[in-house]
């Protein structure tokens, strides 16, 4: 179900409006270490996501994602993707 649930999540962000934004802006203020996507993600998308209800881990968000341990995006994933947000991490 968690998969399922950073699918649906992911989704609403990718379509961009208010979520998207909210997304953005509160990875812009995060005043902790950016580059590390692990600590972006506990941090400051996964408090939003529970504010809408969906239970999400960083590894759920990975595995939909595609991003191998390199952070690398798989070329399906990349086909799929669509709308403008850039996540914290490659």
């Amino acid at each position: 179900m968690s998969k399922e649930s950073a699918q649906n999540f992911m989704k609403m962000i990718g379509e961009g409006g208010e979520l998207q934004d909210k997304v953005k802006a509160a990875v812009e203020s995060y005043s902790g270490n950016k580059t590390d996507p692990k600590e972006v993600f506990d941090n400051v998308i996964s408090p939003i996501a529970k504010e809408k209800g969906f239970d999400i881990t960083f590894d759920d968000a990975k595995e939909f994602l595609g991003i191998a341990g390199d952070g690398e995006l798989s070329v399906e994933t990349l086909k799929n993707t669509a709308g403008g947000f850039k996540w914290p991490w490659k």
